[in-house]
């Protein structure tokens, strides 16, 4: 099998204790590891719990269509190299098993290609009009399926449908080639649990899947490991990520100017898909995302990995840093590390109030 180092930051880290992914297929197109062809093995980083990709798929999985997500002991020549979070790969293999067993369409991934600068290049998988041409588009998004056809005419119709369609005509331009109601929970997800690595804040690390079945495009998550606000690029510093607005709109630049998320300000603009998006949230809170509900399930999932985490001498945190932020903040120089339950506690209180007072 082929195995490579993975990631950008997690990468840069000075462990030895590196992501890495592992391509089943890569000199063999028959192999695979229980019917998949890839899987991705992250480290932890910026985590001391290795729970926060975990909890939030799990969470995800209810409303949207998302990877799995599990934990792994990993050995190397037959050294323990630490504990792992397993992550499933989007590609064809995820599309079938999700869409169904047919399934060739057009997956294009959110990021900037290797040419731009790739995973180090600009934030700029932000769906914004960048003309008719395919050559800018090919910057910011990378085809990962029948790359020899080469086609995103799709992709340039949505942005295009998405950036110029008015708020009255919108539903009957969009609903044919995209699927909304995802899309508006794929961003109440990012919300709910402050994930601004995503498309809601650094407009990358996000997958657009053009389906066969329904011939729509459609959201999925990735790079979810700086959940539960762990990631605060573009926030003003008047923003408190406990208390993140549902309608929040990243800035940037020295004068916090709003950035463009037409994905977000575009589907608001609209009566109808705004009540969905807070309806969306509403659910949410209502299933699952309570303190109850998350401290059973943290514990239950810290009980299951314990004795590796404490046997992981090349963890980037303490044993004592993994204990402490299941339920409390850890706080080092200006950065805070939210504690998984009371992040929980006080971004559900939060969310519930602001929509007391947006009538939900």
């Amino acid at each position: 099998v082929g195995v490579r180092f993975k990631g950008n930051s997690s990468f840069r880290h000075p462990s030895v204790k590196k992501s890495l992914k592992i391509d089943f297929d890569r000199f063999d197109d028959d192999l695979h590891f229980h019917g998949l062809a890839k899987l991705n093995l992250n480290n932890g980083f910026k985590d001391p719990t290795v729970l926060r990709e975990k909890l939030f798929l799990d969470f995800a999985r209810q409303f949207v269509p998302t990877i799995r997500a599990a934990h792994a002991r990993v050995t190397i020549n037959g050294t323990y190299w630490g504990l792992y979070t397993v992550i499933e790969q989007v590609d064809k293999t995820f599309a079938r098993s999700r869409f169904g067993a047919h399934e060739d369409g057009n997956l294009f991934k959110g990021e900037a290609s290797d040419d731009a600068g790739g995973p180090m290049g600009t934030f700029g998988s932000a769906l914004t009009w960048l003309g008719s041409d395919p050559a800018p588009y090919h910057d910011h998004y990378q085809l990962k399926t029948n790359e020899e056809d080469d086609d995103y005419s799709q992709l340039i119709h949505f942005v295009d449908v998405l950036n110029y369609a008015s708020a009255d005509e919108l539903e009957d331009l969009l609903e044919p080639i995209f699927d909304v109601p995802t899309a508006l929970y794929a961003l109440a997800l990012n919300n709910l649990f402050v994930n601004l690595d995503s498309y809601n804040g650094s407009a990358h690390n996000y997958y657009l899947y053009d389906r066969d079945d329904s011939g729509q495009i459609t959201h999925i998550h990735w790079d979810t490991n700086e959940t539960f606000g762990r990631f605060l690029m573009f926030l003003s510093p008047a923003d408190d990520p406990l208390r993140l607005d549902p309608f929040w709109i990243p800035v940037g630049g020295p004068g916090g100017v709003p950035q463009e998320r037409p994905m977000m300000s575009g589907l608001w603009a609209n009566d109808v898909y705004r009540n969905d998006y807070l309806c969306a949230l509403a659910t949410m809170l209502d299933s699952g995302f309570d303190e109850d509900a998350v401290e059973q399930r943290v514990h239950e999932l810290a009980d299951l990995i314990r004795a590796d985490i404490y046997a992981d001498t090349h963890s980037m945190y303490s044993p004592s840093a993994f204990e402490h932020n299941l339920e409390a903040d850890l706080v080092n120089g200006q950065d805070t590390i939210y504690g998984l339950t009371s992040f929980v506690r006080r971004r559900s209180a939060y969310l519930r109030a602001r929509l007391d007072e947006l009538g939900f």
